[in-house]
Protein backbone atom coordinates (compact mmCIF):
# COMPACT_ATOMS: atom_id res chain seq x y z
CA UNK A 1 0.00 0.00 0.00
CA UNK A 2 2.66 2.39 1.11
CA UNK A 3 4.57 1.57 -2.73
CA UNK A 4 1.35 2.49 -4.00
CA UNK A 5 0.75 5.68 -2.32
CA UNK A 6 4.53 6.89 -3.04
CA UNK A 7 4.55 6.30 -6.69
CA UNK A 8 1.18 7.67 -7.11
CA UNK A 9 2.98 10.89 -5.78
CA UNK A 10 5.59 10.39 -8.08
CA UNK A 11 3.21 10.40 -11.19
CA UNK A 12 1.36 13.30 -10.30
CA UNK A 13 4.11 15.15 -9.48
CA UNK A 14 5.36 14.35 -13.05
CA UNK A 15 2.10 14.71 -14.65
CA UNK A 16 2.06 17.93 -13.36
CA UNK A 17 5.12 19.09 -14.69
CA UNK A 18 3.90 18.09 -18.20
CA UNK A 19 0.75 19.83 -17.82
CA UNK A 20 2.77 23.23 -16.42
CA UNK A 21 5.54 22.71 -19.67
CA UNK A 22 2.19 22.87 -21.83
CA UNK A 23 1.05 25.84 -20.08
CA UNK A 24 4.30 27.84 -20.26
CA UNK A 25 4.38 27.00 -23.69
CA UNK A 26 0.81 29.04 -24.34
CA UNK A 27 0.99 31.70 -21.67
CA UNK A 28 4.66 32.71 -23.32
CA UNK A 29 3.08 32.48 -26.91
CA UNK A 30 0.03 34.41 -26.19
CA UNK A 31 2.22 37.23 -24.64
CA UNK A 32 4.17 37.43 -27.71
CA UNK A 33 1.08 37.46 -29.60
CA UNK A 34 -0.59 40.60 -27.86
CA UNK A 35 2.70 42.17 -28.69
CA UNK A 36 2.83 41.44 -32.06
CA UNK A 37 -0.91 41.95 -32.32
CA UNK A 38 -1.18 45.08 -30.62
CA UNK A 39 -3.70 47.71 -32.21
CA UNK A 40 -5.38 44.90 -34.12
CA UNK A 41 -9.15 44.88 -33.23
CA UNK A 42 -9.86 41.74 -34.97
CA UNK A 43 -10.25 38.57 -32.50
CA UNK A 44 -10.01 35.95 -35.20
CA UNK A 45 -6.53 37.81 -36.67
CA UNK A 46 -5.15 37.30 -33.13
CA UNK A 47 -6.25 34.05 -32.66
CA UNK A 48 -4.94 32.61 -36.04
CA UNK A 49 -1.74 34.62 -35.35
CA UNK A 50 -1.21 33.33 -31.92
CA UNK A 51 -1.97 29.45 -33.38
CA UNK A 52 1.03 30.18 -35.81
CA UNK A 53 3.03 30.73 -32.75
CA UNK A 54 2.47 28.11 -30.57
CA UNK A 55 3.21 25.62 -34.30
CA UNK A 56 6.63 27.45 -34.10
CA UNK A 57 6.81 26.89 -30.43
CA UNK A 58 5.41 23.03 -30.26
CA UNK A 59 8.02 22.49 -32.94
CA UNK A 60 10.81 23.64 -31.17
CA UNK A 61 10.21 23.27 -27.23
CA UNK A 62 8.05 19.77 -27.85
CA UNK A 63 11.25 18.13 -29.43
CA UNK A 64 14.15 19.08 -26.87
CA UNK A 65 15.75 17.62 -24.90
CA UNK A 66 14.25 19.08 -21.85
CA UNK A 67 10.84 17.86 -22.85
CA UNK A 68 11.70 14.42 -24.19
CA UNK A 69 13.42 13.77 -20.72
CA UNK A 70 10.07 15.00 -18.68
CA UNK A 71 8.07 13.03 -20.52
CA UNK A 72 10.16 9.85 -20.64
CA UNK A 73 9.73 10.23 -16.41
CA UNK A 74 6.32 10.89 -16.96
CA UNK A 75 6.36 7.54 -18.56
CA UNK A 76 8.80 5.82 -16.50
CA UNK A 77 5.98 7.36 -13.26
CA UNK A 78 2.96 5.98 -15.04
CA UNK A 79 5.12 2.17 -15.20
CA UNK A 80 5.69 2.48 -11.91
CA UNK A 81 2.74 2.97 -10.70
CA UNK A 82 0.74 0.63 -12.17
CA UNK A 83 3.05 -2.13 -11.01
CA UNK A 84 2.37 -1.05 -7.60
CA UNK A 85 -1.70 -1.22 -8.42
CA UNK A 86 -0.88 -4.68 -9.40
CA UNK A 87 1.20 -5.88 -6.81
CA UNK A 88 -1.89 -4.37 -4.63
CA UNK A 89 -4.44 -6.28 -5.91
CA UNK A 90 -5.84 -3.88 -8.51
CA UNK A 91 -6.77 -5.13 -11.53
CA UNK A 92 -5.04 -3.57 -13.90
CA UNK A 93 -5.19 -5.56 -17.03
CA UNK A 94 -9.17 -6.08 -16.29
CA UNK A 95 -9.46 -2.38 -16.09
CA UNK A 96 -7.35 -1.58 -19.25
CA UNK A 97 -9.53 -4.06 -21.12
CA UNK A 98 -12.78 -2.42 -20.03
CA UNK A 99 -11.69 0.75 -21.09
CA UNK A 100 -10.88 -0.57 -24.59
CA UNK A 101 -14.08 -2.15 -24.64
CA UNK A 102 -15.71 1.20 -24.11
CA UNK A 103 -13.98 2.87 -27.25
CA UNK A 104 -14.86 -0.06 -29.50
CA UNK A 105 -18.53 0.04 -28.52
CA UNK A 106 -18.14 3.99 -29.15
CA UNK A 107 -16.55 4.21 -32.62
CA UNK A 108 -17.02 0.21 -33.36
CA UNK A 109 -13.86 -0.78 -34.82
CA UNK A 110 -14.95 -2.77 -38.07
CA UNK A 111 -14.15 -5.98 -38.74
CA UNK A 112 -13.75 -7.44 -42.51
CA UNK A 113 -17.22 -8.72 -42.29
CA UNK A 114 -18.80 -5.40 -41.16
CA UNK A 115 -16.75 -3.24 -43.43
CA UNK A 116 -17.78 -5.70 -46.62
CA UNK A 117 -21.53 -4.80 -45.85
CA UNK A 118 -21.08 -1.12 -45.21
CA UNK A 119 -22.76 0.31 -48.50
CA UNK A 120 -19.80 3.56 -48.03
CA UNK A 121 -17.40 0.61 -48.81
CA UNK A 122 -16.28 -0.60 -52.17
CA UNK A 123 -17.93 -4.33 -51.86
CA UNK A 124 -15.17 -6.67 -50.77
CA UNK A 125 -14.41 -10.17 -49.70
CA UNK A 126 -11.93 -12.23 -47.44
CA UNK A 127 -10.55 -14.59 -49.32
CA UNK A 128 -7.77 -15.89 -46.11
CA UNK A 129 -7.55 -15.71 -42.99
CA UNK A 130 -5.37 -16.32 -39.73
CA UNK A 131 -5.96 -15.77 -36.37
CA UNK A 132 -7.34 -11.91 -36.31
CA UNK A 133 -5.53 -11.48 -39.45
CA UNK A 134 -7.45 -11.44 -42.75
CA UNK A 135 -6.69 -10.53 -46.23
CA UNK A 136 -9.19 -8.71 -48.00
CA UNK A 137 -10.05 -8.69 -52.10
CA UNK A 138 -12.05 -5.73 -53.29
CA UNK A 139 -14.59 -7.14 -55.89
CA UNK A 140 -13.24 -6.70 -59.49
CA UNK A 141 -14.79 -7.89 -62.53
CA UNK A 142 -11.84 -6.65 -65.23
CA UNK A 143 -10.37 -10.10 -66.06
CA UNK A 144 -7.03 -8.71 -67.06
CA UNK A 145 -6.29 -6.21 -63.94
CA UNK A 146 -2.84 -6.29 -62.40
CA UNK A 147 -2.85 -7.49 -58.73
CA UNK A 148 -1.40 -5.07 -56.13
CA UNK A 149 -1.43 -5.56 -52.41
CA UNK A 150 -1.82 -2.48 -49.82
CA UNK A 151 0.04 -3.45 -46.79
CA UNK A 152 -1.27 -0.24 -43.95
CA UNK A 153 0.47 -0.31 -40.59
CA UNK A 154 -0.71 -1.51 -37.81
CA UNK A 155 -1.51 1.48 -35.94
CA UNK A 156 -4.91 2.86 -37.05
CA UNK A 157 -6.89 1.07 -39.48
CA UNK A 158 -6.40 0.34 -43.17
CA UNK A 159 -9.83 1.52 -43.96
CA UNK A 160 -8.49 4.97 -44.75
CA UNK A 161 -7.57 3.41 -47.91
CA UNK A 162 -11.04 2.74 -48.52
CA UNK A 163 -12.74 6.08 -46.11
CA UNK A 164 -15.19 7.32 -48.73
CA UNK A 165 -16.34 6.88 -52.07
CA UNK A 166 -14.67 10.48 -53.62
CA UNK A 167 -11.40 9.61 -51.20
CA UNK A 168 -10.63 6.19 -51.67
CA UNK A 169 -7.42 4.76 -52.91
CA UNK A 170 -8.78 1.85 -53.19
CA UNK A 171 -10.81 2.75 -56.21
CA UNK A 172 -8.40 4.94 -57.75
CA UNK A 173 -6.08 1.83 -57.74
CA UNK A 174 -9.18 -0.57 -59.61
CA UNK A 175 -9.89 2.86 -62.14
CA UNK A 176 -6.48 2.17 -63.06
CA UNK A 177 -6.39 -1.37 -64.18
CA UNK A 178 -5.57 -3.06 -60.74
CA UNK A 179 -6.91 -5.75 -58.87
CA UNK A 180 -6.87 -4.29 -55.39
CA UNK A 181 -5.98 -6.56 -52.23
CA UNK A 182 -5.32 -5.06 -48.50
CA UNK A 183 -4.24 -6.81 -45.27
CA UNK A 184 -6.71 -6.44 -42.20
CA UNK A 185 -4.27 -6.89 -39.04
CA UNK A 186 -7.48 -7.01 -36.83
CA UNK A 187 -7.98 -5.63 -33.28
CA UNK A 188 -5.57 -7.52 -31.25
CA UNK A 189 -6.01 -8.24 -27.50
CA UNK A 190 -4.41 -9.35 -24.54
CA UNK A 191 -3.81 -13.06 -25.80
CA UNK A 192 -2.11 -11.39 -29.34
CA UNK A 193 0.62 -9.35 -27.30
CA UNK A 194 3.18 -12.08 -27.89
CA UNK A 195 2.47 -11.26 -32.12
CA UNK A 196 6.15 -11.02 -33.33
CA UNK A 197 7.30 -8.93 -36.53
CA UNK A 198 8.09 -12.91 -37.71
CA UNK A 199 4.67 -13.49 -36.85
CA UNK A 200 3.65 -10.61 -39.65
CA UNK A 201 5.60 -11.66 -41.89
CA UNK A 202 4.51 -15.52 -42.19
CA UNK A 203 1.15 -13.91 -42.60
CA UNK A 204 1.92 -11.57 -45.07
CA UNK A 205 3.73 -14.32 -47.09
CA UNK A 206 0.49 -16.42 -46.57
CA UNK A 207 -1.14 -13.52 -48.09
CA UNK A 208 0.95 -13.50 -51.27
CA UNK A 209 0.32 -17.25 -51.67
CA UNK A 210 -3.37 -16.35 -51.73
CA UNK A 211 -3.24 -13.49 -54.33
CA UNK A 212 -0.96 -15.21 -56.43
CA UNK A 213 -3.58 -18.36 -56.55
CA UNK A 214 -6.18 -16.00 -57.23
CA UNK A 215 -5.00 -14.23 -60.03
CA UNK A 216 -3.00 -16.97 -61.51
CA UNK A 217 0.18 -14.92 -60.92
CA UNK A 218 4.29 -15.19 -60.22
CA UNK A 219 4.98 -12.29 -58.75
CA UNK A 220 2.99 -9.52 -57.19
CA UNK A 221 2.87 -5.45 -57.06
CA UNK A 222 3.08 -4.40 -53.63
CA UNK A 223 2.90 -0.68 -52.09
CA UNK A 224 3.65 -0.13 -48.30
CA UNK A 225 2.49 2.39 -46.25
CA UNK A 226 4.05 3.95 -42.83
CA UNK A 227 5.09 0.81 -40.33
CA UNK A 228 3.20 -0.81 -43.20
CA UNK A 229 6.32 0.22 -45.71
CA UNK A 230 9.01 -1.47 -42.91
CA UNK A 231 6.79 -4.66 -43.00
CA UNK A 232 6.92 -4.32 -47.13
CA UNK A 233 10.50 -3.70 -47.33
CA UNK A 234 11.89 -6.91 -44.49
CA UNK A 235 9.28 -9.21 -46.26
CA UNK A 236 10.74 -7.97 -49.89
CA UNK A 237 14.23 -8.95 -48.80
CA UNK A 238 13.20 -11.99 -47.29
CA UNK A 239 11.74 -12.97 -50.45
CA UNK A 240 12.26 -11.23 -53.23
CA UNK A 241 11.65 -13.20 -55.95
CA UNK A 242 7.70 -13.12 -55.11
CA UNK A 243 7.58 -9.30 -55.09
CA UNK A 244 7.58 -7.57 -58.72
CA UNK A 245 8.02 -4.27 -57.84
CA UNK A 246 7.34 -2.08 -54.46
CA UNK A 247 5.99 1.68 -53.73
CA UNK A 248 6.65 2.93 -50.32
CA UNK A 249 4.24 5.62 -48.87
CA UNK A 250 5.71 7.85 -45.87
CA UNK A 251 7.98 4.92 -44.43
CA UNK A 252 10.87 5.75 -41.75
CA UNK A 253 14.06 4.04 -43.14
CA UNK A 254 17.21 5.54 -41.66
CA UNK A 255 15.96 6.70 -37.98
CA UNK A 256 18.52 8.69 -37.65
CA UNK A 257 16.86 10.91 -39.73
CA UNK A 258 13.67 11.11 -38.32
CA UNK A 259 13.24 13.94 -35.92
CA UNK A 260 9.28 13.89 -35.74
CA UNK A 261 7.69 14.22 -32.22
CA UNK A 262 6.74 10.72 -32.03
CA UNK A 263 9.99 9.55 -33.37
CA UNK A 264 12.13 11.54 -30.61
CA UNK A 265 9.65 10.49 -28.19
CA UNK A 266 10.04 6.39 -29.28
CA UNK A 267 14.03 7.26 -29.07
CA UNK A 268 13.25 8.15 -25.47
CA UNK A 269 11.09 6.05 -23.95
CA UNK A 270 11.45 2.74 -22.25
CA UNK A 271 9.99 -0.06 -24.43
CA UNK A 272 10.85 -2.68 -22.53
CA UNK A 273 9.95 -1.39 -19.22
CA UNK A 274 6.57 -0.90 -20.79
CA UNK A 275 5.67 -3.77 -22.71
CA UNK A 276 7.04 -5.70 -19.65
CA UNK A 277 4.23 -3.79 -17.64
CA UNK A 278 1.62 -3.50 -19.98
CA UNK A 279 2.37 -6.31 -22.63
CA UNK A 280 1.42 -4.23 -25.32
CA UNK A 281 0.90 -1.05 -26.32
CA UNK A 282 -1.95 1.26 -24.80
CA UNK A 283 -4.25 2.44 -27.98
CA UNK A 284 -5.70 5.77 -25.40
CA UNK A 285 -1.20 6.19 -25.19
CA UNK A 286 -1.26 6.69 -28.99
CA UNK A 287 -4.13 8.56 -29.21
CA UNK A 288 -2.58 10.71 -26.46
CA UNK A 289 0.97 10.93 -27.97
CA UNK A 290 -0.78 12.19 -31.18
CA UNK A 291 -2.80 14.70 -29.44
CA UNK A 292 0.51 16.04 -27.74
CA UNK A 293 2.32 16.86 -31.13
CA UNK A 294 0.09 19.37 -31.01
CA UNK A 295 -3.18 20.06 -29.02
CA UNK A 296 -3.84 23.50 -30.20
CA UNK A 297 -4.73 22.58 -33.65
CA UNK A 298 -6.33 19.19 -32.67
CA UNK A 299 -9.39 21.29 -30.06
CA UNK A 300 -9.43 24.20 -33.40
CA UNK A 301 -10.31 22.00 -35.63
CA UNK A 302 -13.43 21.43 -33.81
CA UNK A 303 -14.37 25.19 -33.67
CA UNK A 304 -13.56 24.97 -37.10
CA UNK A 305 -16.29 22.35 -37.66
CA UNK A 306 -18.85 24.52 -36.11
CA UNK A 307 -18.19 27.32 -38.84
CA UNK A 308 -19.40 24.73 -41.11
CA UNK A 309 -21.93 22.99 -39.35
CA UNK A 310 -24.45 23.07 -42.27
CA UNK A 311 -21.91 22.26 -44.81
CA UNK A 312 -23.29 18.39 -45.10
CA UNK A 313 -20.56 16.76 -47.22
CA UNK A 314 -17.72 18.70 -45.42
CA UNK A 315 -19.44 16.84 -41.62
CA UNK A 316 -19.50 13.50 -43.38
CA UNK A 317 -16.06 13.78 -44.36
CA UNK A 318 -15.16 15.62 -40.85
CA UNK A 319 -16.80 12.79 -38.72
CA UNK A 320 -15.32 9.40 -40.78
CA UNK A 321 -11.89 11.00 -40.44
CA UNK A 322 -12.76 11.15 -36.83
CA UNK A 323 -14.22 7.83 -35.86
CA UNK A 324 -11.06 6.25 -38.66
CA UNK A 325 -8.63 8.53 -35.84
CA UNK A 326 -9.80 7.27 -32.98
CA UNK A 327 -9.93 3.47 -34.10
CA UNK A 328 -6.62 2.56 -32.78
CA UNK A 329 -5.90 -1.23 -31.77
CA UNK A 330 -3.87 -2.07 -29.49
CA UNK A 331 -0.19 -2.89 -30.77
CA UNK A 332 1.01 -6.06 -29.68
CA UNK A 333 4.43 -5.58 -27.12
CA UNK A 334 6.65 -7.99 -28.61
CA UNK A 335 6.36 -6.38 -32.27
CA UNK A 336 6.17 -2.75 -30.99
CA UNK A 337 9.17 -3.62 -28.71
CA UNK A 338 11.20 -4.69 -31.71
CA UNK A 339 9.95 -1.94 -34.37
CA UNK A 340 11.27 0.64 -31.86
CA UNK A 341 14.40 -0.84 -30.36
CA UNK A 342 15.52 -2.29 -33.56
CA UNK A 343 14.25 0.27 -35.44
CA UNK A 344 14.16 3.93 -33.48
CA UNK A 345 16.36 3.26 -31.07
CA UNK A 346 19.23 1.11 -32.71
CA UNK A 347 18.51 1.50 -36.66
CA UNK A 348 19.18 -1.89 -37.05
CA UNK A 349 17.44 -1.68 -40.69
CA UNK A 350 20.01 -0.14 -42.62
CA UNK A 351 22.89 -1.79 -40.82
CA UNK A 352 21.71 -5.18 -42.03
CA UNK A 353 21.26 -6.01 -37.86
CA UNK A 354 17.62 -6.46 -37.90
CA UNK A 355 17.31 -10.02 -37.40
CA UNK A 356 13.49 -11.86 -39.11
CA UNK A 357 13.21 -15.10 -39.46
CA UNK A 358 16.35 -16.38 -38.01
CA UNK A 359 17.97 -14.24 -40.85
CA UNK A 360 19.63 -11.30 -41.40
CA UNK A 361 17.82 -8.18 -43.01
CA UNK A 362 20.10 -7.07 -45.92
CA UNK A 363 17.96 -4.42 -47.77
CA UNK A 364 20.47 -4.45 -51.05
CA UNK A 365 18.59 -7.76 -51.15
CA UNK A 366 15.68 -5.43 -52.97
CA UNK A 367 16.83 -5.87 -56.57
CA UNK A 368 13.56 -4.79 -58.26
CA UNK A 369 11.96 -1.40 -59.08
CA UNK A 370 11.30 0.71 -56.28
CA UNK A 371 9.41 3.79 -55.88
CA UNK A 372 9.79 5.85 -52.52
CA UNK A 373 6.88 8.38 -51.70
CA UNK A 374 7.19 11.32 -49.25
CA UNK A 375 5.53 14.02 -48.39
CA UNK A 376 6.77 17.24 -47.96
CA UNK A 377 4.64 18.31 -44.91
CA UNK A 378 4.96 15.03 -43.14
CA UNK A 379 4.91 15.65 -39.55
CA UNK A 380 4.72 11.65 -38.17
CA UNK A 381 7.74 10.07 -40.45
CA UNK A 382 10.67 12.96 -41.53
CA UNK A 383 10.74 12.85 -45.11
CA UNK A 384 14.88 12.95 -44.89
CA UNK A 385 14.26 9.44 -42.79
CA UNK A 386 12.15 8.01 -46.40
CA UNK A 387 14.44 9.73 -48.76
CA UNK A 388 17.16 7.20 -47.57
CA UNK A 389 15.67 4.41 -49.36
CA UNK A 390 17.43 4.57 -52.43
CA UNK A 391 20.76 4.36 -51.41
CA UNK A 392 20.07 1.16 -49.60
CA UNK A 393 18.07 -1.16 -52.35
CA UNK A 394 20.60 -1.92 -55.01
CA UNK A 395 17.85 -2.09 -57.89
CA UNK A 396 18.70 0.45 -60.69
CA UNK A 397 14.81 1.29 -61.20
CA UNK A 398 14.24 3.62 -58.79
CA UNK A 399 11.90 6.37 -58.66
CA UNK A 400 11.16 9.34 -56.05
CA UNK A 401 7.42 10.89 -55.51
CA UNK A 402 7.48 14.24 -53.37
CA UNK A 403 4.29 15.17 -52.37
CA UNK A 404 3.51 18.64 -50.80
CA UNK A 405 0.73 17.70 -48.34
CA UNK A 406 0.71 15.38 -45.22
CA UNK A 407 1.14 12.19 -44.05
CA UNK A 408 -2.99 11.35 -43.71
CA UNK A 409 -2.93 13.45 -46.75
CA UNK A 410 -1.16 11.31 -49.47
CA UNK A 411 -4.02 9.23 -49.15
CA UNK A 412 -7.16 10.93 -48.32
CA UNK A 413 -6.90 14.00 -49.85
CA UNK A 414 -8.63 15.62 -52.80
CA UNK A 415 -5.72 16.53 -54.81
CA UNK A 416 -3.19 13.23 -53.92
CA UNK A 417 -6.53 11.33 -55.38
CA UNK A 418 -6.23 13.16 -58.64
CA UNK A 419 -2.55 13.94 -58.95
CA UNK A 420 -0.49 11.50 -56.88
CA UNK A 421 -2.28 8.07 -57.20
CA UNK A 422 -2.78 8.32 -60.34
CA UNK A 423 0.99 8.99 -61.04
CA UNK A 424 1.79 5.63 -58.65
CA UNK A 425 -0.32 3.69 -60.63
CA UNK A 426 1.17 4.58 -63.88
CA UNK A 427 4.74 3.56 -62.32
CA UNK A 428 3.24 0.40 -61.29
CA UNK A 429 1.69 -0.76 -64.98
CA UNK A 430 5.28 0.44 -66.03
CA UNK A 431 7.48 -1.36 -63.98
CA UNK A 432 5.27 -4.25 -64.31
CA UNK A 433 5.11 -4.42 -67.91
CA UNK A 434 8.80 -4.09 -68.32
CA UNK A 435 10.83 -6.86 -66.37
CA UNK A 436 13.97 -6.82 -67.76
CA UNK A 437 15.42 -3.20 -66.80
CA UNK A 438 19.02 -3.43 -68.11
CA UNK A 439 19.29 0.78 -67.56
CA UNK A 440 20.16 2.35 -64.38
CA UNK A 441 16.92 5.33 -63.96
CA UNK A 442 16.72 7.52 -61.25
CA UNK A 443 13.77 10.24 -61.28
CA UNK A 444 12.20 12.49 -59.05
CA UNK A 445 8.80 13.67 -59.66
CA UNK A 446 7.06 16.72 -57.66
CA UNK A 447 3.68 17.11 -57.37
CA UNK A 448 2.03 20.15 -55.57
CA UNK A 449 -0.32 19.97 -53.17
Amino acid sequence: MFDMIVDNGKLFSNMFRLFTDYNHIHLDTFKKTVKETRGIIDSKSIYESWLHNLDRTYEKELKSKRFTSILSNYVDSLIDFRKSCRKFGIPVNEIDQFTYDIRKHVFGFPSAKEIENDPNSTPSEVIYSKKKIELIHYLNENSNAVPVILVYAQINRFNIMDLMPEKSVVQNLMSQGFDVFVIHWGYSGTNDDIMTVDDYIRCLDDSIEAIKEKTNSKKISMIGYCWGGILSLIYSTLFKEKIKNLAVLATPIDFSKDSSHLALWAKDIDADRMIDEFGHLNPLFLDIGFIMRNPSRNFDKYFRMLERINDKPFLENFFAMEKWLHNTPPIPGEYFRKIINDGYKNNSLIKNEMIVLDKKIDLKEIDFPVLTVVAKKDDLVSPASTLELDRYTSGIEKTTMVYEGGHVGLCISTHAQKTLWPKIAQWLHEKSKNENITQKSVEKITLAA
